[in-house]
This record gives C-alpha cells, sequence and structure tokens, in this order.
C-alpha cells in the first residue's frame, strides 16, 4: 500500500519495535501478551490516536480499539467461536473480546468466504459491511533450485523423500493425525514439522524443526514429497497456497477455506480420518503422474494470488470508509 498510494500518510502503531519497522512506525510501549493486548488497544493507543487524529484506522489482526474514527479491521478465522476448545484460554479470552467489539468496526476484510460466512453467522455483523479479500503469496515461493534444496537437506538432514506439515503443533492443526498416518505408510518416510513444536510432537516421532524463515520454507516446500494440511479449522491455509507456488504435490482437509484455497489443485480429505491420509500419502508417493498432475495445478492456482491484489483491494474499503468531506 505504500507502494501503490504514495499520496496518502500512513503510520504504524506498535507496542515493541516490530521486526520489520517503517520510518513512520510509533512505538507505543504496551504489553505483548495476548492476555493483556487488549489494554494496550483500549488505553495506550486509543489514548496516542486521540491526540494525533486520523482519517481512518485500519487493523490488520482484527482489532476494534475505542476510537471515534472509522475502523476498518481485517479478520483471519473465528476458530474459537467454530471450534471451541482448539485455542489455548487465554487466546481464547483475546478473540473473544475482539468478535465482541468487531460490530463497531466500519468495514471488516475477511480473509476468504469461508471466514466471511462464519463472520456472518456468529457475529451478526451486516453482510454488506464484510468484504472476502483473500490473503496473496510472496513472489519468493516458487520452485527452489537444486543447490538450495540440496543445502537445505543437509542443514537439517533431511532423508530423500519426506511429508511436511507446516504451522505451530496445536489441536486446530490436527498434526497428530498425520503423524499417525504417515506412521501406517509402514515406510522410512518421517513427517517433518516446520514450526513451533511441544513435548506431543516429539513423542509422536515427529521430526520437528521449529520456525524456520521464509527462505529455508520454499527450500523445504521444494525438498517435500508433499505438503499435508489436515487442519480441523482454517482462516484461510497461506502455507497451503505456499506450497502450491512451488509446485509441492498437496493434500488438506475438507474444510471449507482449504477447500477454496485449493481451489481443485489438491487431494482433500475428512480431516480425522486417518486411513484416507495414509492412502492418500502413499498415492502421492507412488504415483508421479498424481504428482506431476498436482504440481501442476497447484502453480496455475497460486499464480491467481498476490499480496499486489491484496493490497489494492483493500486499499479501496479502507478509502471508502473515509467520510467524505
Amino acid at each position: 500500500m505504500l507502494r501503490i498510494a504514495p499520496a496518502i500518510d500512513f503510520r504504524f502503531y506498535a507496542p515493541a519495535t516490530p521486526s520489520q519497522a517503517w520510518a513512520r512506525t510509533r512505538i507505543v510501549p504496551g504489553p505483548q501478551t495476548a492476555l493483556l493486548r487488549w489494554w494496550w488497544e483500549d488505553r495506550a493507543l486509543s489514548r496516542t490516536l486521540a491526540r494525533g487524529p486520523v482519517d481512518v484506522f485500519f487493523s490488520p489482526l482484527g482489532a476494534v480499539p475505542g476510537l471515534r474514527c472509522p475502523v476498518v479491521a481485517t479478520l483471519h478465522d473465528l476458530a474459537f467461536l467454530d471450534e471451541p476448545g482448539l485455542l489455548p484460554w487465554r487466546h481464547a479470552v483475546y478473540w473473544r473480546r475482539v468478535a465482541r467489539r468487531l460490530p463497531r468496526a466500519t468495514s471488516v476484510i475477511a480473509v476468504s468466504e469461508a471466514t466471511r460466512a462464519s463472520a456472518v453467522r456468529h457475529l451478526g455483523l451486516d453482510a454488506a459491511r464484510v468484504v472476502a479479500i483473500s490473503s496473496g503469496v510472496d513472489p519468493r515461493f516458487r520452485p527452489a533450485p537444486a543447490e538450495r534444496v540440496r543445502a537445505v537437506r543437509e542443514r537439517y538432514s533431511l532423508p530423500e523423500r519426506f511429508v511436511l506439515a507446516v504451522g505451530a503443533w496445536e489441536p486446530r492443526k490436527n498434526f497428530a493425525t498425520l503423524a499417525e498416518a504417515t506412521r501406517r505408510l509402514g515406510r522410512d518416510i518421517p513427517l517433518v514439522v516446520a514450526g513451533r513444536s511441544s513435548p506431543t510432537a516429539r513423542a509422536s516421532g515427529v521430526r520437528a524443526l521449529g520456525p524456520v524463515d521464509d527462505d529455508d520454507l520454499v527450500a523445504l516446500l521444494s525438498a517435500a514429497g508433499v505438503l499435508a494440511m489436515p487442519s480441523l479449522h482454517e482462516g484461510f491455509g497461506l502455507p497451503l497456497l505456499e506450497a502450491m507456488a512451488c509446485g509441492t504435490p498437496c493434500l488438506a482437509s475438507e474444510v471449507d477455506a482449504l477447500r477454496e484455497v485449493a481451489g481443485g489443485a489438491a487431494l482433500l480429505l475428512p480431516p480425522r480420518d486417518v486411513d484416507a491420509w495414509a492412502a492418500a500419502l502413499a498415492r502421492v508417493f507412488d504415483e508421479p503422474s498424481l504428482r506431476a498432475e498436482l504440481a501442476t495445478r497447484g502453480r496455475s492456482r497460486a499464480a491467481a494470488f498476490s499480496w499486489e491484489r491484496t493490497a489494492r483491494l483493500t486499499l479501496a474499503v479502507i478509502e471508502a470508509a473515509v467520510p467524505r468531506r
């Protein structure tokens, strides 16, 4: 948005110095834990903005502070309402507060039609004020050169064939089902998880890499035999899109958001059916023609998503929220 709208005066506010800070970033100190984040939004941030009025406030993570100006908020998912109990309680407490305040927003952006439908259904939002704008995929996500793939295999001591999952090991990601399905293959093909781990992951015999940066992730996706996403709930499903952009064959659960993102370019499965996941994994590793077809369809599908498109559509919603003088 900075690049495509140079005439707009953007100002960025954060409770601590972000990893990517712009010249117009102002630090408004405050707690960063999920349980206390509301205090920063309601008190510290609101007081700061009251001293320097803005035409419109854009929240990329759904928060609606107590402001008098128009607010546009992006909603990424409603897992805490669609699937109660899938989130840690401290996160659920914060997100329920976010949900209660969303009706105050001038406009709400949902990252998928599935999330938009959930917002209208659960929160009673006026459907006319909720617009679906998909996330994008960074141009760096494309098939990695062979030397980068070799380097990442050596760095993480990975075998020639492995199943990759991306994300934190938490209940809604349903990695335990995938771990059991991989075990039932009865082959020397491990499940590798890139993301925050847990004792449960280690107890399942999973190769847990921990968080990885995007450059390593591109090479990991390119090296993997398949990207598997057995989520019980997703608001969008960015790892699926990034894997398709890298030409990685994909399996995903048949939840609405992943079906929407896949667009027919991935095999969709019941999220809790271990036998179905094991059979699909076997097919991908045993059928070269299927792998090639999924890779081709995936790259074609991913080409329809870009962050520039997301930025332009988001900017249009933000500009429409500004009162006309």
